[in-house]
């Protein structure tokens, strides 16, 4: 990882910060009291209790690790499950309970001068917006909440999308304006990619679109952490949650979205931003977009 650092590269490196997953090499540091229901079409994957102390010294091992192994930043993911209902977790979590939570994952990354992403908790964007350096959505243009970034976007923070669902090929044409960075990847996390906001780094961005309209007319799968249907691994070793299956050597991630997505967009975000809009300049209507 230091190699990609020393070329320029901002390396963040993935988590679970919500889940516990059999195929991590700290699977075992796990308490089996904290560990509820199976995550739907994440295999392996179990929610966990954010209640539970005895979980927190995992979750600070993994950003000790990310720490050691010069991670610049980190993207804990599965931060949302208070959105969810107790008989799909295992657990009863209140919406403060999980800013707690989030707010806590953020202060132990920044413990570590670690920049730290908020991953699609749509619903608590403008609590946690002042813990979180940026913010990675998955599907926001598909899944027409986009406007729910409004805060990081109207703090001058880069807010990076990956969209696995999309079948629109005016995807570019529609967010090229936008202060949000698009990027279009497929489940597979291969290296092709469609970056709307940087078209110099582009594979042929219809190309990639087409492929998308033809494999999604045969599927109704969505990656990302809200909707629950990719068959996932997230924005880093998983479809965008984080399924790093069988053989993974350790739960550091840095996978084909996170050099691709994460790492240039990040680096960038802000630049863009300023760019596009003015420096001090809010992005009005930003809570339209989408529908």
């Amino acid at each position: 990882m230091l190699s990609l650092s020393d070329s320029g590269i901002v390396v963040i490196c993935y988590f679970s910060a919500g889940t516990y997953e059999e195929y991590r090499d700290d699977e075992a540091d796990f308490p089996r009291s904290a560990l509820g229901n199976r995550v739907e079409y994440y295999s392996g994957s179990w929610w966990i209790n954010i209640n539970d102390e005895d979980i927190k010294p995992v979750m600070e091992g993994r950003l000790d690790l990310a720490s050691e192994k010069g991670c610049d930043a980190v993207d804990p993911d599965f931060m949302e499950s208070f959105s969810f209902a107790a008989n799909e977790t295992g657990w009863n979590i209140t919406a403060d309970e999980q800013l707690g939570y989030n707010k806590w994952i953020a202060d132990q990354a920044h413990a570590r001068n670690l920049s730290v992403g908020l991953k699609n908790d749509r619903l608590q964007m403008e609590e946690l917006e002042p813990w979180f350096d940026w913010a990675l959505s998955t599907d926001c243009y598909v899944e027409e909440d986009c406007g729910s970034y409004g805060p990081f976007v109207t703090a001058g923070k880069a807010v990076l999308d990956a969209e696995f669902a999309v079948q629109d090929l005016g995807l570019c044409n529609d967010t090229l304006w936008h202060p949000i960075d698009f990027i279009v990847k497929s489940y597979e996390l291969d290296e092709q990619r469609c970056s709307c906001g940087f078209p110099e780094t582009n594979f042929e961005c219809d190309e990639v679109l087409a492929a998308h309209a033809s494999s999604s007319s045969s599927s109704s799968t969505s990656g990302g952490t809200t909707s629950y249907t990719s068959g996932e691994g997230s924005a880093a070793g998983t479809g965008d949650g984080g399924e790093g299956g069988e053989g993974t050597p350790t739960w550091v991630i840095v996978t084909a979205i996170a050099v691709a997505v994460l790492a240039g967009m990040m680096a960038y975000g802000a630049v863009v931003w300023r760019r596009r809009r003015g420096k001090n300049e809010k992005v009005e209507g930003v809570d339209d977009f989408c529908g």
